[in-house]
């Protein structure tokens, strides 16, 4: 589609990644466990609760881990 939105748009397809949805809800939903860590400080205990996740309740786990955010 060389006049679509693509073409048009001053960010090239894909790169751009505002607007990502919550993927630790997602694990949560589909019955894992899911935690959003913002501060560095929070890392250790999210990743207890994230092992203990796995090796005792024997569910997938994900840290959505934000980097770079002030």
């Amino acid at each position: 589609y060389p006049n679509g939105h693509a073409a048009r748009s001053e960010v090239p397809a894909y790169t751009k990644l505002d607007h990502l949805p919550a993927f630790e809800d997602v694990c949560v939903a589909a019955g894992g466990h899911g935690e959003r860590v913002e501060a560095p400080q929070a890392l250790p205990g999210a990743l207890e609760r994230a092992i203990e996740a796995v090796t005792r309740e024997k569910r997938q786990a994900l840290l959505n881990v934000m980097c770079g955010v002030s």
